[in-house]
């Protein structure tokens, strides 16, 4: 899967065409769709600075939950191991993050939820491990909440394939030729694949806003104000002759 989206994004760059054809067009129309996701969250400075990489985690994800879809096949992301690995590496993005932004005693004083008076003081042994404890959870969830609703689609196509070579012998008998162990079975499972095309999509998309949302957290309050402040000048310029 890595390989496959790596050759198609690299093709596409090769050959960019003033006058886009329908692949090109596609893969803008995504990465621009992605990048006003994310930079929504994580305001446009800042997003545009993690979007190569939750752009490509969220792709990787959906290619692989779509893997499925091809007969005999089984998507990646209904192991366990593989969505561990993601949400751990989403993990290690936003501590190196916290860190980098705030500074390790920053960070420590954000995990004790910021306190700036005497009670805010008090509470801060109480908060500081319940906060530990949160980011430990983090992956834990993201990677668990992946993998438990694709491994579901891909058991529930497997039950309905089954289900349609169970009941073929049946549905042949009716017409009076007996078969055994037929080599093939009514396809009932087809209904299911757009059920599977937008589960596939939905658990990309909401790893995407849960490790862009966790980024977002560990940001200093300042820079996303900041943010907020540009994105409103942008959008609402100042009249003109106002000082």
């Amino acid at each position: 899967m890595a390989a496959l989206i790596l050759w198609l994004f690299a093709h596409v760059a090769r050959n960019l065409q003033k006058i886009p054809g329908r692949l090109q067009s596609t893969i803008e129309i995504l990465v621009e769709t992605l990048d006003d996701f994310v930079c929504a969250i994580l305001g446009k400075d800042i997003g545009r600075r993690y979007l190569p990489l939750l752009g490509t985690v969220a792709v990787y994800i959906w290619v692989m939950n779509l893997f499925a879809l091809i007969p005999g096949m089984m998507s990646p992301t209904a192991v366990v191991y593989q969505t561990f690995g993601l949400s751990i590496t989403i993990f290690f993005v936003v501590q190196f993050t916290a860190i980098k932004h705030q500074g390790v005693m920053g960070y420590l004083f954000h995990l004790a939820n910021e306190p700036r008076d005497v009670l805010g003081y008090i509470l801060a042994p109480l908060f500081f491990p319940l906060h530990v404890v949160s980011e430990l959870i983090k992956p834990v969830s993201l990677g668990l909440r992946l993998w438990g609703n694709i491994l579901g689609e891909g058991i529930l196509m497997g039950v309905f394939s089954g289900l349609g070579l169970m009941v073929t012998p049946f549905l042949i008998g009716l017409f009076g030729i007996h078969v055994e162990n037929p080599w093939f079975g009514i396809p009932i499972q087809v209904p299911l694949l757009f059920l599977v095309l937008m589960g596939s999509t939905i658990q990309a998309l909401v790893f995407l806003s849960l490790s862009t949302i966790y980024i977002s957290l560990v940001l200093p309050h300042h820079e996303h104000h900041e943010e907020e402040d540009r994105a409103g000048h942008a959008t609402h310029p100042a009249p003109e002759g106002a000082h």
